[in-house]
């Protein structure tokens, strides 16, 4: 009986952190509307918390009135373009995060919103200059499909 109640205890818990997670993502993003996450896979750990952050949120109502300023319109720059077609591997298995977590990339109607988090950021927070030319990655960078009103959200810190 300990072991059923420590496990829904485990879920429970688990359910509410994805929950604050993707509410704390849609604020960043300046989202407010009503969204359901999809996906979600974190695997940031370790003694300096490096990994890979990447949820999918479904927006219904979402539309490109309802974006803030720091939203760009897709495609993605040449400098984000090389980032996110970078391959990475593990256990054997390269992948782009485009064909590790199934992002289109046939995306018509969209808009980007990108988050440099580099400590040696000396520009604004939103550009993306310089992003490929350092030792290590501190980026979080959304991608919204608003003909499937789909968010795709992916945090890399390396």
């Amino acid at each position: 009986m300990k072991k059923i109640l420590l496990v829904i205890a485990m879920i429970l818990l688990l359910t509410g952190c994805a929950k604050n997670k993707t509410e704390s993502v849609l604020k960043e993003l300046g989202i407010d509307k009503e969204c359901e996450l999809e996906t979600l896979r974190d695997t940031h750990g370790g003694f300096h918390g490096d990994g890979e952050y990447f949820s999918k949120i479904k927006c219904e109502k979402i539309k490109a009135d309802d974006l803030n300023d720091e939203w760009v319109k897709y495609p993605l720059s040449e400098e984000l373009e090389i980032a996110t077609n970078m391959e990475q591997c593990d256990s054997n298995n390269c992948k782009s995060i485009y064909e590790k977590y199934g992002i289109p990339t046939n995306i018509s109607k969209g808009y980007y919103y990108f988050t440099d988090r580099h400590p040696d950021n000396y520009s604004d927070k939103h550009n993306d200059v310089n992003v490929n030319n350092r030792a290590s990655f501190n980026y979080s960078l959304a991608i919204l499909d608003l003909e499937s009103s789909t968010i795709y959200y992916y945090e890399l810190d390396t």
